[in-house]
């Protein structure tokens, strides 16, 4: 049978369209009516129309699933930001219309006016009062936003209790703020405050669930007296007390000082406490106030128990006491809240310390201890002094993390480092000091791609990890890969290059490397000492830097190596 070829089609189509046309202006019909008020438009506003019906049902779905549970907590959490993300990624908003509600709240379709939070300026001491009192008379502001239009200055003072600030929120009334705090880059100074009475968490804002704080300096005093209502001991921050749910704190320097005058529990530069089931992400923050307290002082957070992510953030004040028992540059202590919850999971990225911590028994430049969940840490250095008192009982110090003990899950230290001195103020009964970890009780750690060049002082001390034990139930184990120390070591009781093998434990060493100096061992206590001593020479050699290279190829784990720097006649550097 013949094929028939149309070879016509195209002219015939575009002939039917002109003919169509012609017959429709004959009738009377003109292309404008067609286009502007006529079917052509009646199509369009139908599909803008479509569009905006869309928007307004997924906004109902967005609030009915941030509805919470009393943590906190829902189950499709999602900020603004994350919201309106995903209407653009659903093409029901543009990017430009995206970053238009972003800065306004709202937006305008087609004559209609679609609100997604309403905002709220702020420009003054009394517009702050304001927020104050409606968030602590059950007014959370949720899907509404505060801006600061200008610097406000709170005008507190010591001697003028009636200027002490009183914080927006309370814990023990369960008044949360739920909105988001834009600080609009503006600084709020002079915030003065003593008052405990009937608020556990004295801080800016006491409580957040579900919430965003971004783009804010505060600068003040606080200064932890009394009990809350409840006999609680009180816990402070100069930003915010205790997170719940899905928070942010993005962008927030704190220049508060913050210290104890007979009390004080967990104390914080940013973050007071991240509660149970929480998660929180705290992005480009910086403590810069002296913090003291009497538990767990920390420069950007006190305690975790639950779930935190920590990128680009650093403190530089000093932070902590010879009679605090946690101090550390970024998170004090990673526990359990007994019959409560715990920790579950702990990031922490292109983080540093470069503040002097005192402390009474652990010590870490990022992290003093963790006990529970899973804790990750990249790209992250200490450069502060690390000191500790006369303990009567077994101290931990580390230029990355002071103590992992059991039940912790998981523990990763990657291209971290620690270059300034750890030592004890006095000698004492047992301290363990090593250059990124001081003692470890961890069935899963590992060490990988990471140096210290500070010099160390202790009872145990170790260029990388002061030891490694478990216990008779359950077994430690630690490894640690191409990592090196070139840390003056004194031990008083023992001093090893790498680490001190202790009971119930196992140590895998592959490529660690240290400065080769009479006496002194790789690991102590073991029978098989798979370390390596150099010379100084050769460890400020380019050969060095390249070898280090040369083994991240050989290395076959799911982590992002980064390649050593040879350093004009130094030891090698990142």
């Amino acid at each position: 049978m013949k094929k028939y070829e149309n070879k016509n089609l195209g002219i015939t189509l575009v002939a039917l369209v002109i003919t169509i046309v012609i017959l429709l202006i004959l009738a009377g019909i003109s292309i404008s009516t067609l286009t502007n008020t006529g079917i052509f438009q009646k199509a369009k506003d139908a599909k803008e129309n479509n569009r905006i019906a869309s928007i307004e049902e997924q906004i109902n779905l967005w609030l009915l699933n941030n509805e919470m549970d009393s943590y906190g907590n829902s189950k499709d959490f999602k900020d603004l930001e994350d919201f309106t993300s995903d209407l653009v990624n659903n093409n029901l908003l543009t990017e430009k219309e995206r970053q238009e509600v972003l800065t306004t709240g709202q937006i305008t379709l087609n004559g209609k006016s679609i609100i997604f939070e309403k905002y709220n300026y702020v420009s003054n001491k009394e517009d702050l009062e304001k927020i104050r009192e409606e968030v602590n008379n059950g007014n959370s502001f949720k899907n509404e936003k505060i801006i600061l239009s200008q610097d406000i200055d709170l005008n507190g003072s010591s001697e003028n209790k009636d200027s002490w600030w009183i914080p927006i929120g309370s814990n023990e009334n369960q008044k949360f703020f739920e909105g988001s705090f834009d600080g609009n880059n503006h600084i709020i100074t002079n915030m003065y405050t003593e008052v405990s009475e009937g608020n556990e968490f004295i801080s800016f804002i006491s409580v957040i669930r579900n919430s965003s704080i971004k783009n804010l300096t505060v600068e003040g005093t606080i200064i932890l007296d009394g009990h809350d209502e409840n006999g609680n001991d009180p816990a402070g921050s100069g930003i915010v007390g205790v997170g719940y749910g899905k928070c942010k704190i993005i962008n927030c320097k704190n220049n508060v000082n913050v210290s104890k005058k007979t009390v004080g529990r967990e104390t914080a530069g940013v973050l007071g406490c991240a509660y149970v089931n929480s998660d929180i992400t705290i992005e480009k923050c910086v403590n810069a106030g002296t913090i003291k307290g009497a538990n767990a002082v920390g420069g950007i957070i006190g305690t975790v128990y639950g779930t935190v992510i920590i990128n680009d953030s650093y403190n530089q004040g000093e932070l902590g006491s010879f009679d605090t028992p946690y101090v550390a540059g970024i998170i004090a202590r990673v526990s359990t809240l007994p019959d409560i919850g715990t920790a579950k999971n702990v990031e922490i990225n292109n983080s540093y310390n470069k503040g002097n911590l005192k402390t009474q028994r652990r010590a870490g430049g990022i992290i003093a201890f963790c006990s529970s969940g899973t804790l990750t840490i990249n790209n992250s250095y200490n450069s502060g002094e690390i000191q500790v008192a006369n303990a009567d009982t077994t101290s931990y110090l580390g230029g990355i993390i002071g103590r992992t003990q059991q039940p912790i899950e998981k523990c990763i230290i990657s291209n971290s480092y620690n270059i300034s001195n750890i030592y004890s103020e006095k000698q004492s009964k047992n301290i363990a000091t090593g250059g990124i970890l001081g003692g470890n009780n961890s069935d899963n750690t590992t060490i990988i791609n990471c140096y210290n060049t500070g010099s160390l002082n202790g009872d145990y001390t170790a260029g990388i990890a002061g030891f490694s034990a478990g216990t008779v139930d359950k077994n430690s184990y630690l490894q640690i890969i191409n990592s090196y120390n070139s840390g003056k070591i004194v031990g008083r009781k023992y001093a090893g290059g790498i680490t001190k093998e202790s009971s119930y434990t196992k140590i895998d060493i592959k490529n660690a490397y240290y400065l080769k100096v009479d006496n002194l061992v790789g690991i102590q206590n073991s029978k098989t000492d798979e370390s390596t001593s150099l010379t100084e020479e050769y460890m400020k050699s380019e050969e060095f830097a390249k070898e280090l290279n040369n083994n991240i190829s050989n290395i076959n784990m799911n982590i992002s190596l980064n390649n050593w720097k040879y350093s004009n006649d130094n030891y090698p550097t990142f």
